[in-house]
């Protein structure tokens, strides 16, 4: 999604940039065959633009009406981008201090169609090699010669100042041979007070195949350009999204086979909500907190709150698992060295697990203890582990089995001829109702 926001956004301000070369006392629309065969020169693609309409005062305004680009030759579309109006309002004061200050930019109902064949091959990966073609031939459309010579003038310097840059009514079509379709609709970008020193606040949102997401964010402020770290630069984000139905990502999702149908049902009728916020701090650290909820076969309900330092820890400060409103495990830790060999402590808990509940989740147990007398009632586990992908370091074990507590420690060592060491401590456990019975045997009737 990124990058086709920077293909849309990139294309207009190269529109705009190359009218800003023209003396505003000439019709522009004499120039749009010229403006094609920038555009032809750059991407391979003919441009068409409608018309073209240039104001002075109390701003100076450039609008461009029904903006066409083409699509690659074989695709369905016959454009791979359209948008109805291209609105941008200049600080005049600034223009003629030879400096480019936006006030205004919007794209109107911009539309955009992306396109993979069942080869791989797509719409997109032309543009690159055509914006590095030199000495083109023209395109038909444009070969045309404006009435007029444009004027050879330096190009303002352009100052990251925008009082608010805005696209609306977007939509995006996703078009995979292999997989199937996704439309992105309703596609509103927001981004308010563009410059350098203060934060700038940036809204979107969207809805994929009718489904709503909102995403609302804080950037910066950015600093100079050349000292920019991406990794450090200050960031709030929070992503929402109520009863998002799974179904508009159905072709992406995996396929479950019988026994997950069974047990969590098809993804692809489910729905989620969630609220996710990010911080990422200027010394690198990345807090983030939230809650989701998948409503499936079953409710699942999981929140947490994580911080992680320089991309190479993660601390799990809460992480909290509940299903159908019932809690069901606690999770702190630290994960340390991602970017190497990841290795990890964690503490544990479950909550004290009755097995009738279980056995709505598990049809198996059910069946396992369906002819004992006298089947266990709960388990309870808590522990804390540590150990990397080579072993597993058992530092506390407390099992409670009907309330009779087991205690272990010991690790485990994984490899050609594992080695386990286990110390556990029992004061009593009962066996026999842990112990599954079969199938009773059916008298035999007397002769």
């Amino acid at each position: 999604m990124l990058k086709v926001f920077k293909i849309v956004f990139g294309l207009a301000a190269f529109i705009v940039l190359a009218l800003l070369a023209l003396p505003f006392f000439i019709d522009v629309n004499d120039y749009k065959p010229e403006i094609s065969k920038a555009v032809y020169d750059a991407t391979g693609r003919n441009l068409d633009i409608e018309h073209i309409r240039l104001s002075a005062f109390p701003w100076v305004g450039i609008t461009l009406k029904q903006v066409k680009l083409e699509n690659a030759p074989g695709f369905q579309h016959p454009y791979m981008m359209t948008i109805d109006t291209v609105d941008v309002q200049l600080d005049l004061v600034s223009l003629l201090n030879q400096q480019i200050e936006v006030k205004r930019f919007l794209l109107d109902s911009p539309r955009i169609w992306l396109e993979k064949r069942a080869d791989a091959s797509n719409n997109w990966q032309d543009l690159q090699a055509g914006a590095q073609k030199n000495g083109t031939t023209p395109s038909p459309k444009a070969s045309a010669q404006p009435k007029q010579s444009a004027t050879q003038h330096a190009m303002p310097a352009i100052a990251l100042n925008a009082e608010l840059l805005q696209l609306q009514h977007g939509q995006v079509i996703w078009s995979d041979a292999s997989r199937g379709n996704i439309t992105v609709s309703n596609i509103d970008v927001s981004v308010k007070d563009l410059q350098f020193h203060r934060p700038i606040q940036l809204e979107l949102a969207a809805s994929i195949q009718d489904s709503p997401l909102r995403l609302q964010a804080e950037v910066g402020p950015l600093g100079s350009l050349d000292k920019l770290d991406i990794h450090k630069l200050p960031l709030r984000l929070n992503i929402t999204a109520q009863h998002f139905a799974l179904a508009a990502l159905s072709p992406y999702l995996p396929q479950p086979n019988q026994a997950t149908l069974a047990h969590t049902g098809d993804l692809s009728q489910g729905h989620i909500s969630l609220d996710v916020s990010v911080e990422q701090h200027q010394d690198g650290n990345i807090i983030s907190s939230g809650h989701l909820q998948a409503m499936l076969k079953n409710t699942a309900d999981a929140s947490w709150k994580i911080r992680l330092k320089s991309l190479s820890t993660l601390n799990i400060q809460d992480f909290k698992l509940a299903l159908n409103d019932t809690h069901l495990l606690e999770l702190s830790g630290s994960v340390k060295h991602l970017d190497r060999k990841p290795s990890y402590e964690l503490r544990m808990e479950t909550a004290k697990l009755q097995r009738i509940w279980l056995n709505q989740f598990l049809p198996e147990l059910q069946a396992l203890y369906q002819y004992h007398p006298a089947p266990w009632q709960s388990l309870k586990l808590g522990a804390l582990i540590a150990g990397d992908a080579d072993i597993l370091d058992i530092r506390d074990l407390q099992l409670d089995l009907n309330d009779e507590h087991i205690q272990a420690s010991g690790n485990m060592a994984w490899g050609k001829a594992p080695d386990i060491q286990l110390r556990v401590t029992i004061n009593t456990l009962h066996l026999d109702p842990w112990l599954p019975r079969s199938t009773p045997k059916a008298k035999s009737q007397p002769a």
